[in-house]
């Protein structure tokens, strides 16, 4: 982990060399205050399998919000000191933060997002004992990324970066079974987890023409304070580790029995996209900047795992892969000075 982190840490910071490098001393130094702020105030999602095994587990979503920070690690005014209470779950994106941070990078930006899944759940498969088909549920998420900008003349407003994504949700648990080997897989009797949790990290890059106004001052698609149009889009490809709680685990073998549990820690692929688009509009304040935006945001994910296969007869193995989206008008607003 130690070796890494110090390559990350390199990388950003030879990246943000080659940007800088035909930057004078003096604008070096002015690496404006950002602050940005995003509200969903009606989140709506949805979820399907991404496999040939029917969904037999039904949701019915409650409406719920999200809300996004972002903002500069450096200022000429202030810090925006958000790595105080990025380091939720002890991730790795806070601590890249809080180095980057310290060692001064350049055109470096934290975004937390953070909201609420939650409504009801109902499991249309076979019985499970002592398993109430319908139950509630409502649990928080978290996506950190520490994002770079990529410059400011034709790569303004484009960014890559490092991110983080903590959730839980019900799932299908779709169990496997073999008869020899494992490549000789079939499906077991399948059940449910009523808090299945992700934890992955992921590369990402994209491009946010609010975020590049705030930065530049003057944005791409208009030179001058007043209405426009802002469009942002993200796309991320992740790694990292989902589990399955032990009475999902316990389940399942009770409905296949004379198998045993692989475990249910399995090895994750996360694939996640994101893009909104709406007018806005722009005023000077003194040096700084203020814009403000409404439009609508759409945004996916695709989680499969890379693990968790029956080796042998007395295996029981798990794939409790989704595809999960969420949707809702978006309330956007920068502020830099």
């Amino acid at each position: 982990m130690k070796n890494s982190f110090l390559s990350l840490l390199l990388m950003l910071f030879f990246i943000n060399g080659l940007i800088a490098q035909d930057d004078s001393a003096e604008k070096q130094s002015k690496v404006p205050f950002i602050l940005g702020v995003s509200w969903v105030p009606s989140n709506s999602w949805g979820f399907s399998s991404i496999i040939a095994q029917k969904q037999l587990l039904k949701y019915d979503f409650d409406a719920t919000s999200m809300t996004t920070w972002e903002g500069s690690i450096t200022g000429r005014k202030m810090p925006l000191r958000l790595g105080v209470n990025v380091q939720l779950e002890d991730n790795f994106i806070g601590k890249l933060y809080k180095f980057s941070g310290y060692l001064g990078f350049k055109r470096t930006y934290l975004r937390i997002q953070t909201g609420k899944i939650s409504g009801n759940a109902k499991w249309t498969g076979n019985v499970i004992p002592d398993y109430s088909p319908t139950f509630p549920f409502s649990y928080h998420y978290t996506n950190i990324d520490l994002l770079l900008s990529l410059g400011k003349s034709k790569m303004a407003g484009t960014y890559i970066g490092l991110g983080y994504t903590s959730l839980k949700v019900p799932i299908q648990v779709n169990t496997l079974i073999t008869q020899s080997d494992q490549a000789h897989q079939k499906y077991g009797i399948p059940v449910f987890d009523k808090k299945f949790s992700i934890m992955a990290y992921s590369f990402l890059f994209g491009f946010d023409l609010m975020q590049s106004e705030a930065i530049t001052k003057k944005g791409i698609i208009r030179s001058k304070p007043g209405f426009g149009i802002f469009a942002a889009t993200q796309d991320k490809l992740g790694f990292g580790m989902s589990y399955l709680t032990d009475q999902a685990i316990k389940k399942a073998e009770e409905v296949n029995p004379g198998r045993k549990s692989v475990g249910g820690d399995l090895f994750t692929g996360l694939v996640e996209y994101q893009i909104s688009v709406g007018p806005k509009w722009s005023t000077n304040i003194g040096k700084g900047i203020f814009i403000i935006g409404l439009g609508y945001e759409f945004s996916g994910a695709m989680v499969a795992n890379f693990s968790g296969a029956a080796k042998k007869i007395t295996d029981l193995g798990y794939d409790p892969s989704l595809l999960y989206y969420r949707h809702g008008v978006i309330f956007r607003s920068f502020f830099s000075w």
